[in-house]
């Protein structure tokens, strides 16, 4: 995990221990991440879309537009 990104998300999300969901377009970029986030970091609560934004989209369930 790139050093500034840690910094970052260590400022953000400390405990080791919070929920973490990660999403990204297919579920490729979010599983590589959650993987560095348990592995590298010690986060213990982290999960992802498998399938990402577009299955989540797929399987008939609704998203907000990012206003």
């Amino acid at each position: 995990i790139h050093p500034n990104f840690q910094a970052n998300f260590l400022a953000v999300v400390p405990s080791k221990t919070t929920p973490i969901l990660l999403y990204c377009l297919i579920g490729k970029r979010s599983a590589g991440l959650g993987t560095a986030l348990i592995d590298q970091l010690g986060y213990e609560n982290v999960c992802h879309l498998t399938s990402g934004i577009q299955g989540w989209k797929k399987d008939g369930y609704k998203t907000v537009k990012y206003k």
